[in-house]
């Protein structure tokens, strides 16, 4: 059990997950031999990167012990990359393992100026299926943000964590309109002093059947990665009070927020968050604060795989026939960018980008709009 009741599963409490020490790295690399985290692969080609990186910290603490944690101890690592960022400085302070890391993972060099376009004006198409039939049963859209100045949920400590709720939990009370929602601490956390003991039951039940409830991590991978420590303090999630706009706060970024349409909606959704991500930046900066980005790899995320844009999207699909021939879906879908994220019966298939990094917002969704269009043509 976690919140201060009972036993504490390792990695869900003050202490990390035993296995590769974070605080002093052993002189020499541990055998990655068979791991199959990009990550892994880097440090094992090249162990100079290792030798000059293991005693390294960046200005705000974080070790590189824990960038490296989840790709040294977990074999089969749950991230392609296998990389954590514990704050923003890491991807400069490591960059002689992210770098290598991302390009294998982009599989091409990394710019030097990541586009950025959240604007929904530039939107080529408001749907994704030019039949206007059925077969694109949802669309979800995922925005990943950290705080600039502030440790990531990877390394922050407890304090760190309940400020970031503090100021994303404000900055949402200013939504208005069809934004405007409330907050539901996670079910045990005692930091939000509106609802002390965290979220009632119902409220629980009514999140988990709108998809919006979010758990504590449970593979080796995530709680290696320091995700789950202190756990569920200073975690929840913020609901529209028409349920189409969600907002993760401190799972594994300090907040990713959610839009989810029904049928085949994506200017909907699109707009939405868009409308969201602005009036958030401009809470926070009348408050002083804003989000961590950079000009080569723009927005700064925990994982490596959502830097750029901080964009997932992910599209259900009603497939029958092409969901039947999986070498021939796995080969639309990778030339159109995307991944087979899940499966479900009826020939239901969720597809998702790949990649955030090297291509703007709108880009990314118009890519995404026209592979799912060709999948479904």
């Amino acid at each position: 059990m976690s919140g201060g009741r009972g036993l504490v599963m390792p990695g869900l409490g003050e202490s990390p997950l035993p296995g590769f020490p974070l605080e002093d790295c052993p002189e020499t690399l541990p055998d990655l031999s068979g791991h199959r985290s990009l990550a892994a692969r880097v440090l094992q080609r090249d162990p100079e990167i290792y030798a000059a990186l293991r005693s390294r910290r960046t200005a705000g603490g974080v070790p590189f012990a824990l960038a490296i944690k989840a790709a040294v101890d977990d074999v089969n690592c749950g991230t392609p990359i296998g990389l954590v960022a514990g704050d923003a400085e890491c991807y400069e302070t490591f960059a002689a393992v992210f770098n290598p890391a991302l390009e294998a993972f982009l599989e091409g060099p990394l710019g030097t100026q990541q586009p950025r376009a959240l604007d929904p004006c530039g939107l080529e198409a408001g749907t994704i299926d030019p039949s206007g039939g059925s077969r694109v049963l949802s669309v979800r859209l995922r925005l990943a943000r950290n705080l600039a100045g502030l440790s990531f949920p990877s390394a922050c400590s407890a304090d760190e964590r309940c400020e970031v709720e503090r100021l994303l939990v404000h900055a949402m009370s200013e939504f208005n309109g069809a934004l405007k929602g409330e907050y539901f601490p996670l079910a045990g956390s005692t930091s939000h002093s509106a609802k002390p003991v965290g979220m009632a039951q119902e409220d629980s039940r009514r999140l988990q059947a709108k998809g919006m409830l979010f758990q504590e991590p449970k593979t080796s991978t995530k709680l290696a990665m320091g995700l789950g420590r202190d756990w569920p303090e200073a975690r929840g999630v913020f609901l529209s009070d028409d349920g189409g706009l969600g907002a993760w706060v401190n799972e594994e970024e300090h907040m990713q927020l959610i839009c989810m349409e029904s049928g085949d909606s994506v200017r909907v959704a699109f707009e939405r968050l868009c409308s969201a991500e602005r009036s958030l930046a401009l809470a926070l900066q009348q408050a002083g604060h804003g989000f961590a980005s950079s000009d080569r790899l723009g927005v700064l995320t925990a994982l490596p795989e959502r830097l750029g844009t901080g964009l997932s999207i992910s599209i259900r699909l009603r497939l029958p026939k092409l969901a039947t021939d999986a070498q021939r879906l796995a080969g639309l879908c990778a030339a159109g960018g995307l991944q087979v994220s899940a499966r479900a019966p009826g020939g239901v298939v969720e597809v998702t980008n790949k990649v955030c990094l090297g291509v703007s917002e709108v880009d990314l969704m118009n890519a995404v709009t026209g592979g799912g269009a060709r999948l479904v043509a």
